[in-house]
C-alpha cells in the first residue's frame, strides 16, 4: 500500500472531528466523494461535516447524505480537514479559511496537476474519479459499503468518465463500478 495512503488511514482512524470540502462548482465526482467519505467516516464512529462553497446543482439533490452539505459560513471549526476531488487550495474557494484553521489537512484527488497542498496527500492519476480512491479508503476503513455510499461513488465515476465514454476509463473502473452495482444500487 502507498505510504501517503496508510499514513492518511492511520490519521482518519487516530483522529475524530473532521471537515470534508468539495471544490468549489462541484460536480459529480466531487459531491459524490465528500457526500460517500461524510457516510464511511460517520459509520466508523466519527464526528465529520462536508462543506462547499457552492450550492448542489439540482441534478444532484438525489445523492444520499447531500442534504448534510452546509455552506462553509455555516460549518463548525473542526481540527481536521479532507480535501477530496481539488487539484489546488485555490478551488476551495471561501472554504479556504477552513483549511488554513485546521490543525492538520489531507488532500485525496486523481488530477495530475495536484499541486500536493495538504499536510498528507493522495493523489493517484491512475484513476478516472476520486470516487475510486474513497470506495477504496472506505474498505480499508473496515466500513461497510451500502447502498448510500455506493449510490454517491458511483456517479462520481459515471460522471468522471462521461458515463465510461472517456478515455480515462481503465479495466479497474469497471470493476470499481461493478462492485458498487453489487451494493443494490
Amino acid at each position: 500500500m502507498n505510504e501517503q495512503l496508510t499514513a492518511i488511514l492511520e490519521f482518519i482512524k487516530t483522529h475524530d472531528k473532521f471537515t470534508i470540502i468539495s471544490h468549489s462548482a462541484p460536480d459529480g465526482d466531487a459531491l459524490g466523494s465528500a457526500a460517500a467519505l461524510f457516510g464511511t467516516l460517520c459509520s466508523i464512529g466519527k464526528t465529520a461535516q462536508v462543506v462547499c462553497e457552492s450550492h448542489v446543482p439540482s441534478v444532484y439533490s438525489f445523492l444520499p447524505f447531500i442534504d448534510q452539505l452546509k455552506p462553509c459560513s455555516k460549518a463548525e471549526d473542526f481540527p481536521y480537514l479532507i480535501a477530496v476531488d481539488c487539484a489546488d487550495k485555490s478551488r476551495l474557494g471561501l472554504c479556504t479559511g477552513l483549511f488554513d484553521f485546521a490543525e492538520k489537512t489531507v488532500n485525496i484527488d486523481h488530477h495530475k496537476t495536484n499541486s500536493l497542498f495538504a499536510d498528507l496527500n493522495y493523489v493517484d492519476t491512475d484513476v478516472a474519479a476520486t470516487g475510486e480512491i474513497i470506495l477504496r479508503l472506505l474498505k480499508l476503513l473496515g466500513a461497510k459499503l451500502d447502498k448510500k455510499m455506493a449510490t454517491c461513488l458511483y456517479t462520481a465515476i459515471m460522471t468522471d468518465t462521461g458515463n465510461f465514454a472517456y478515455n480515462n476509463t481503465r479495466p479497474a473502473t469497471f470493476i470499481a463500478a461493478a462492485e458498487l452495482l453489487q451494493a443494490d444500487i
